[in-house]
């Protein structure tokens, strides 16, 4: 059994008996695991805060070669407590941390990790609050949903047609999956899919701070666009896809 000593997200907690606490964690080599807290329920010196869904922490730890990873001793480094303030707070945080579970999924990246704590430090600081703005909030999700289908290698060629890689120009259909049809392959290609394609490519390329403005004052039509497309994504790319625009 080896010490280890790392920082990691926490993705959910689960408990386990009467005094034990499992966290499910994104640690920042990018693997996803579960770290058993032993006795934490009952413990009078170790606070059960370092297992709070969106806390930013770090952690030793035993790792063995069971699944679960077990605890020594850990701090809270951010426990992001604006996401936390109320439900529409609570249900943003929850939808980023099921994105970023969703980015950690394959192989270990720390580029998940990286884009996991960015999300939460960002929502944070320029989203959440009080009055949180509804479409604010979708904005940035498209764009972490973007973020999360480009990690896991399920976003297609923003600038071909996916059926015949002809380039795509001035109409497009918002295929079932992270892709694009032309005009020709779909008779319900229109400017607004275009247009859709035009801004998934620039939000797979660019930070969102750079972008924000841009995304936020989209046109309607190109807007609610994206938001049903990208959903229809998840659905059709992910195993019990997650409703982030339900």
């Amino acid at each position: 059994m080896s010490l280890k000593k790392g920082r990691a997200i926490v993705l959910k907690k689960t408990r386990s008996g009467e005094k034990d606490l499992i966290a499910h964690l994104l640690l920042e080599n990018g693997e996803k695991r579960m770290l058993r807290l032993h006795g934490i329920l009952a413990s009078k010196n170790r606070s059960p805060l370092i297992a709070e869904p969106g806390a930013l922490i770090e952690v030793d730890y035993y790792e063995s070669q069971k699944e679960e990873l077990s605890l020594r001793e850990g701090v809270v480094i951010t426990r992001h407590d604006a996401l936390k303030s109320d439900y529409r707070n609570q249900d943003l945080l929850s939808k980023i941390l099921t994105l970023g579970s969703l980015a950690g999924s394959g192989a270990p990246d720390p580029a998940a990790f990286l884009l996991l704590r960015s999300a939460l430090e960002f929502a944070e600081a320029s989203i959440a609050g009080a009055e949180l703005d509804t479409h604010r909030a979708e904005a940035f999700l498209m764009f972490l949903c973007v973020r999360t289908l480009d990690l896991m290698g399920l976003l297609g060629d923003t600038a071909h047609c996916a059926q015949w890689e002809q380039p795509l120009q001035g109409r497009a259909l918002f295929g079932e999956g992270a892709f694009f049809i032309c005009e020709n392959c779909n008779s319900l290609a229109d400017t607004a899919g275009f247009q859709c394609s035009l801004e998934v490519a620039n939000m797979q390329a660019r930070r969102y701070r750079d972008i924000r403005s841009h995304v936020e004052g989209l046109d309607a039509p190109v807007f609610q666009q994206l938001k049903s497309g990208l959903q229809r994504a998840l659905r059709f790319s992910v195993p019990q896809p997650p409703e982030v625009f339900g």
